[in-house]
């Protein structure tokens, strides 16, 4: 077994992800997706893999998250079996997964980095979000206090309308409200104001989370980057 080196993780991040040297190599997709690029043969970072979480207030997974130091564990192996000038797919996160904390000195390198949009239309991501969480519909309860936690910011007369779509099971209403209210601002104005390459992201049209679909945006995605290399794909 490899141990870690002594170094902190900052060098071990820069040494595989040089934010000097060629940060637009860390390009940013939706996490859907980049297991799809991984079968094709991508260098993907799977952060919300690596936490056990899904980034959101809805985002706990069974089994709960790693501690912190062997969150960092788990990112260094990732990290060390890159090849280094080699794109890496990383899905755009902010400073926290869950209760976990991104390295800094990969975070930097992230944001610094080329963008890539990935758009689909609202009923298929509505369709995606269903299938990824069942647990949700499964616990109405307990998704009712997690909804709970966004009172402050959404006040009680939305998550109380929520949490009615919920009991009374109108689940493609309720995800389209949260997606329309909630997660696309909030997403959207992290990324305008800590993503400085947004502006000029490449979009990659993803018509739904169907298998062949994902393939082959995959695969598309993967010529534009090896058409273009060291520069964003066109």
């Amino acid at each position: 077994e490899v141990e870690p080196p002594a170094t902190p993780l900052v060098d071990v991040i820069q040494a595989r992800l040089p934010v000097d040297g060629a940060p637009d190599q860390v390009l940013r997709c939706a996490s859907r997706l980049l297991s799809e690029l991984r079968n094709q043969g991508a260098q993907v970072l799977d952060l919300e893999e690596l936490a056990c979480h899904r980034g959101s207030v809805l985002g706990a997974v069974a089994g709960g998250q790693p501690s912190q130091k062997a969150f960092e564990m788990r990112l260094w192996n990732a990290l060390r079996q890159f090849t280094p000038g080699q794109p890496v797919f990383v899905e755009s996160e902010s400073r926290t997964i869950g209760r976990l904390r991104v390295p800094e000195s990969l975070l930097v390198c992230v944001r610094a980095s080329d963008c890539i949009a990935i758009e689909m239309p609202t009923s298929a991501r509505i369709e995606l979000l269903l299938a990824d969480y069942p647990q949700h519909q499964q616990d109405v309860a307990g998704l009712c206090e997690r909804l709970d936690h966004l009172r402050e910011i959404r006040g009680h007369e939305t998550i109380n309308r929520w949490h009615a779509l919920a009991r009374n099971g109108q689940w493609h209403a309720l995800v389209g409200e949260l997606l329309e209210q909630h997660y696309d601002p909030i997403y959207l104005r992290s990324m305008s104001r800590n993503f400085k390459c947004f502006d000029a992201a490449v979009v990659l049209e993803v018509m739904s989370g169907e298998p062949a679909k994902l393939h082959a945006a995959a695969s598309q995605l993967l010529r534009r980057v090896h058409a273009s290399p060291g520069a964003p794909p066109a």
